[in-house]
């Protein structure tokens, strides 16, 4: 161990069970959990650090985790930190080449050009909305009759179909897409499923109340024996 550790971190850090999560108050040290986790992995159970993937839910959190292993370990031993997102963008331009992203900018605009056709006033909280809509619609796999957005049922379902006419006729993805592609890529070809499976030994992921329905279905698949 490279940090001082209380009597229930070290059994967090040290836990042989297939499947744990760890449930602790903010300021209670869980990061220092996960750092102290992965270098017990690595220096101790001899892990190979590609078999193991740290999931953080912003890019800054990742880059601050990254910075506080590299301050304990040796650089060469250097697990994935990052988002789901770019986890899913990485393991997609592995098998599918490259991928554009749609700019935060322009996906606001297109929600924005559809909603002034209704109302009279639009606002930016109103254009997000509508953008958190669509990425719930997308990630519950619900059908649009099924689905209750919070705005007027037909102003969403034409702010979806030209938020999506869009991608499509730009070849854009948004993050979403990412993860719902990754999803039918693990289903369809089982080869790549089971590399991933192989590959990914130990998952940890950072505030695991926050993942959707979509990403803990990934996970389930890629855990699975």
């Amino acid at each position: 161990m490279k940090n001082k550790l209380d009597i229930n971190q070290m059994k967090a850090v040290h836990i042989d069970f297939k499947n744990v999560m760890i449930c602790a108050p903010p300021g209670s040290g869980k990061t220092t959990v996960i750092i102290n986790r992965i270098y017990y992995l690595i220096a101790t159970k001899k892990v190979d650090p590609k078999n193991i993937v740290v999931i953080t839910f912003t890019r800054s959190s990742a880059f601050d985790m990254k910075n506080r292993y590299l301050s304990i370990s040796n650089k060469n031993d250097m697990p994935f930190f990052g988002t789901f997102h770019s986890l899913f963008y990485n393991i997609l331009k592995k098998h599918s080449g490259k991928i554009n992203i749609i700019s935060s900018f322009k996906a606001h605009q297109l929600v924005k050009n559809v909603l002034v056709s209704y109302l009279d006033s639009i606002g930016d909280e109103k254009v997000k909305e509508v953008l958190n809509d669509i990425s719930f619609f997308k990630n519950t796999g619900n059908s649009m009759e099924s689905f209750r957005s919070k705005s007027d049922k037909a102003v969403f379902i034409q702010c979806f179909n030209a938020y999506e006419k869009y991608k499509t006729v730009n070849n854009l993805m948004d993050f979403d897409d990412l993860q719902l592609k990754v999803k039918k890529l693990f289903q369809e070809d089982k080869s790549i499923l089971n590399y991933y499976r192989k590959t990914f030994k130990y998952i940890l992921v950072d505030e695991f109340q926050d993942c959707d329905k979509l990403q803990i279905e990934i996970l389930q698949l890629i855990g699975r024996d």
